[in-house]
């Protein structure tokens, strides 16, 4: 028999072992008893990142992936700067711990809340103190990258953009370890997204130069290139009959009756030129064109023969056949374009369908419509180098039941769509507010490029006569 104190004791140990075992580089199955959570037992897997890492392969080691996380792992980077980043990243992965605890847990009381262990809270506590530790000895690897293209302006806005994400990556590492003193769930995992995202910001600016040459057929080289990354906020408005859609005759146009548009939220982008600079220029060169704006968003319905499943997908930049480029005056016309891992050249893209499977046996896809968030280039079935203008997602109707990763059945369009972009805020709640088949219309209301917009990468200038043609969405006439 033992005294109280010594329970104590047995049960910080557990608690502390549990713990260690979740954050090991390696894959281990553990067991939280009962003695540490206080009710039944359940097991639950983590893994850290992998020294070289691809979001398809990290989501089939099934721990909780952040789309932040992701970004990173697709950043082209090497050398002192490149560790000291990934360092600090698997650190604040480390608290990814409280999310798996959080997502995967059982009931533990009556109100229905999953039980923390107390040492996790410190553990967590201590990532975000270890993580701030490693930015601040590594600072100096950290500083951008010099790149003897860059103009003074250029490096000097480099420097203060590096200054500011490095501010703002300490200010979420602080954030993460007070939340987890203060025992605040949501906090904690929101400190982490942000502090992860920041961290990317921080690392777009390691990139020496664009790690790959484009090449592609010459049908292709009237699109813009993104030759790195940029961030887009796009508004999402809701358009309804003023009394309501329930109020409008079955047979009525929308059209037809006055309507009242609200504003649904807006989402942010990074748009990933590291990943498909083709596809991602082309939607660029869309975004600050403003042809986006105030087309619809629509929802279907895709159904995947060789799996037997549906997916509820929402598309977005539909107008006629397309948008018509004003140097060709055709309907631009986007090839397939998919990031692989080619075992002698590393992440590059690959173009076109693939005639003999066994390339792709050996290049697989790096990304993975798995990842909540993923955007990416919309083409006519059948027609991998079909697509135009229009993109689109997955919605929260696929995510599978813990919420963690979109459906198994989502893979069935790896390899097959151009992924280009991610969602990394208030998707969630833009997702909610949506609601298809409540027969009301939904549209991009306004698309804004924040940053990145000096990464798109003109092959060829539009003449003046061309620039005047370029009036409305479609390349042509706004009035036509």
């Amino acid at each position: 028999m033992t005294s109280s104190g010594e329970d104590s004791s047995s049960s910080d140990s557990e608690e502390r072992a549990a713990y260690q075992a979740a954050v090991r580089l390696t894959r281990r199955n553990f067991v939280i008893s009962s003695a540490v959570l206080g009710a039944a037992p359940f097991a639950f897997t983590y893994f850290a990142r992998p020294a070289s890492a691809a979001p398809l392969a990290r989501v089939k080691l099934g721990s909780p992936i952040l789309t932040e996380s992701v970004l990173l792992d697709l950043l082209p980077i090497k050398g002192a700067g490149a560790d000291a980043l990934r360092m600090v990243q698997g650190e604040i992965e480390k608290a990814t711990i409280l999310r798996t605890i959080y997502t995967r847990g059982q009931d533990y009381d009556a109100a229905g809340n999953v039980t923390i262990p107390g040492s996790v809270w410190d553990q967590i506590s201590k990532v975000g103190n270890t993580a701030l530790a490693i930015l601040e000895e590594r600072r100096r690897e950290l500083q951008p990258t010099f790149r003897e293209v860059d103009t003074a302006e250029v490096q000097i806005r480099r420097a203060e953009r590096g200054e500011e994400e490095l501010d703002e990556t300490r200010r979420q590492l602080m954030a993460l370890t007070h939340a987890a003193e203060a025992r605040n769930v949501s906090a904690v995992l929101d400190a982490q997204s942000g502090a992860l995202l920041h961290l990317s910001y921080m690392g777009e600016l390691l990139v020496p130069k664009f790690p790959f040459q484009v090449t592609m057929d010459e049908q292709y080289d009237s699109i813009p290139r993104l030759l790195g990354r940029a961030t887009v906020d796009m508004t999402i408005r809701r358009d309804a009959p003023a009394d309501g859609p329930a109020s409008a005759p079955a047979n009525a146009s929308l059209l037809a009756a006055p309507l009242q548009s609200t504003i649904m939220g807006n989402v942010s982008l990074v748009v990933d030129g590291y990943s498909a600079p083709v596809t991602a220029g082309n939607f660029i060169d869309l975004c600050l064109r403003g042809f986006y704006n105030g087309l619809p968003v629509s929802f279907n319905a895709t159904e995947d023969a060789g799996t037997n499943s549906t997916l509820q997908v929402a598309i977005g930049g539909t107008y006629r056949e397309g948008f018509v480029d004003p140097i060709t005056g055709n309907v631009r016309r986007l090839p397939l374009e998919v990031l692989r891992a080619d075992p002698k050249s590393g992440n590059v893209p690959f173009y076109g369908a693939a005639r003999n499977t066994r390339v792709f046996t050996k290049a697989p896809a790096v990304q993975t419509f798995r990842i909540p968030g993923a955007v990416a280039a919309f083409h006519p079935p059948g027609d991998g180098n079909g697509g135009s203008s229009q993109f689109f997602w997955l919605t929260d109707a696929n995510l599978d039941a813990e919420g963690v990763f979109m459906d198994a059945s989502a893979e069935a369009l790896d390899g097959r769509y151009s992924v280009f972009a991610y969602v990394i805020s208030d998707r969630a709640a833009v997702a909610g507010a949506l609601r298809p088949g409540d027969g009301a219309s939904y549209a991009v209301d306004k698309v804004y490029v924040n940053y990145g917009a000096d990464n798109l990468v003109k092959t060829r200038a539009a003449t003046f006569k061309e620039l005047l043609l370029n009036k409305g969405p479609g390349g042509g006439d706004a009035d036509e």
